[in-house]
Order: C-alpha cells, then sequence, then structure tokens
C-alpha cells in the first residue's frame, strides 16, 4: 500500500481504520489482549508515517474537523485497550501539545462519559510527554491541568474553593466551579444531575451547585468545624466496602482514580456512644476537602451536621 499524500487521505485512512476494527465484543477472540491484527498494526503504521512525514499535519486536521461527531462515536464504540492497539504507533508521534490543545477545544462538545474515555486515551501520555512544568502554559481548564499535573508528579490534588467558601455567595460558588472546569455552569449542573457522570448523580435535577455549597458551607462554620478537619476525621473514622467498578470524580474530566484511589468503596462510620452510623462512597472526604461538597439531595448524601455528630467533633 503506498503512503498517504496528504491531510484528507490521512483522515479518510484514519476513519476507515476504525470503522474497520472488529466488534468490541469480539475483544479477546480477536486476539487484542496481547497485540494488533496484522492488518491493523498495518493501517497504523501508515498513519503514523505519515504524521512523522508531514508534521502538524494531521493534527490540524484534527482541530479542523473537532466538530464531527463521527471519530467520537467511532472512538467510544471500543474497549480503551483495543483503542490504544488500534493506534499506538499513531499516538506515540503526534504533537502532544497539539492533542491537548485540541482536548481542550472538544471537552465541551463530548458527553460525561465520552469525555472521560477520549480524556483518558489522549490525555496522560500527551501530558507526560509534554511535562509537568510545560502544561501551565497550555490553554486547558485548570481541572484537567490540575489532574494531569498530579497524575505526573504524584501530588495530592489541590482545593478547588477556598477556605472561606462560607463568605461567597451561591452565584460566586457556581461561577467559581464552572471556571474551574472549564464549562458554563449549565454544563456543570447537567454533569452533576443524575444520567451525568454518575447514574444516581451528585445533586438533584434543578439542584444549584453554588446554593448547596453555601448551604452545606455556612452551617459548618456554624458548627465551628473546619472542612479539612472533618475529611480528615472521616478518613481515619471509617470501614470501607469495596464494590464492583468505580466512580469518577466528578470535578475531573481526567479519570483521576489511579491517583487517589477514591471512588472503589463505600465507607460507614459509626458513633460508638451513640450506635449512629452513616453510609455513603468514599469519593465525599475529597468532596469535601477540595470544594466543601457533601452532595445534594441524592441518595449519597451526608449531611455536614450528621457526620460532624457521628465524629464526636461538635
Amino acid at each position: 500500500m503506498g503512503a498517504l499524500e496528504d491531510e484528507a487521505a490521512a483522515w479518510e485512512h484514519f476513519l476507515a481504520l476504525l470503522r474497520g476494527l472488529p466488534d468490541p465484543v469480539d475483544f479477546v477472540t480477536h486476539g487484542w489482549l496481547g497485540s494488533a491484527p496484522p492488518e491493523i498494526a498495518e493501517a497504523d503504521a501508515r498513519l503514523a508515517e505519515f504524521v512523522k512525514r508531514c508534521p502538524g499535519a494531521f493534527e490540524r486536521r484534527l482541530a479542523t474537523v473537532a466538530e464531527d461527531p463521527e471519530p467520537w462515536a467511532q472512538l467510544g464504540r471500543y474497549p480503551l485497550l483495543q483503542i490504544r492497539g488500534a493506534l499506538g504507533q499513531t499516538l506515540e508521534v503526534l504533537d502532544p501539545a497539539a492533542l491537548l490543545r485540541l482536548l481542550g477545544d472538544v471537552r465541551g462538545r463530548l458527553n460525561a462519559s465520552m469525555l472521560n474515555k477520549v480524556v483518558a486515551l489522549f490525555a496522560e501520555d500527551c501530558a507526560r510527554r509534554v511535562g509537568a512544568d510545560a502544561l501551565g502554559g497550555l490553554d486547558l481548564a485548570p481541572e484537567l491541568r490540575d489532574a494531569l499535573r498530579c497524575r505526573i508528579t504524584g501530588e495530592s490534588l489541590p482545593d478547588i474553593l477556598p477556605v472561606d467558601v462560607h463568605e461567597m455567595s451561591a452565584d460566586e460558588i457556581g461561577e467559581a466551579l464552572a471556571a474551574y472546569m472549564g464549562m458554563t455552569l449549565a454544563e456543570l449542573e447537567t454533569r452533576l444531575e443524575p444520567g451525568g457522570v454518575s447514574r444516581t448523580g451528585f445533586i438533584a435535577p434543578g439542584e444549584r451547585i453554588g446554593e448547596v455549597i453555601q448551604r452545606d458551607a455556612r452551617a459548618l462554620h456554624r458548627l465551628g468545624v473546619r472542612r479539612h478537619v472533618l475529611a480528615e476525621r472521616l478518613e481515619g473514622a471509617w470501614e470501607l466496602e469495596p464494590v464492583i467498578g468505580y466512580q469518577h470524580d466528578p470535578f475531573h474530566t481526567c479519570d483521576v482514580y489511579e491517583h487517589t484511589g477514591r471512588g472503589g468503596a463505600m465507607f460507614v462510620v459509626e458513633n460508638q456512644s451513640t450506635g449512629e452510623r452513616l453510609r455513603s462512597g468514599d469519593l465525599l472526604p475529597s468532596l469535601i476537602r477540595r470544594a466543601c461538597f457533601f452532595e445534594g439531595s441524592v441518595s449519597y448524601r451526608v449531611s455536614p451536621e450528621a457526620l460532624v455528630r457521628v465524629l464526636g467533633l461538635g
């Protein structure tokens, strides 16, 4: 097969490669646990050769067709390891900074599930190639930059909202979170509602994230307990019950589970004197520590008053 001559040919070759992948249910039977089948590897090699021969050309094509739904729909069909196997050679030679900028451009047009997958496919490998220090120079949403930098350096994820969040208005809180996510407030709240990044949701339909956090931050302030102290005490007092799968952190489009180890268990905490018990997901301490977020009117919410009481902090 001859070399790919221009951007248009490379793009059509890329789409043909995706369209020709085995059905996802044949992931194991086609031998994808090891390496890609020869015909897929050859197609990947042809695309990688074009990328090396014409630096920046395919990246520019990706940027110009960012609104084309087909490639994202195709990428969404397959297990992540299968996509990595099909495009491994090409991903290695694409400009990592250009891919990260592209990701920043398309984030708002992808649903939560697809966004998590596309970010997992491209972002961490690209970020490691760019380097942690250089990430600050790229036009990325703060949440994405924080997640990628911490995945590289091993640092803890930083706070999203300030210590004095109880002094902020509900609108200021919502705007700060939306700016951190690089989304509109409406997009963020849709992401947090049932069916967004979680089946059960982090806020109920119609709830405003700023109002939820403001209410709980002021309650915690009245109780005289700092949120970081509460989160630390909770993690030191709980018992964990593992669950199947894990919950993505709602404040990151880049999956941070491997970094934080939180989201794959339920916690139970009990006051030994009163016998009162509380149960929720093990993401909660991180949500409290970073954003004073105890969740809205949903099944996994635990109120600050209840936590303070059960942990004996009142």
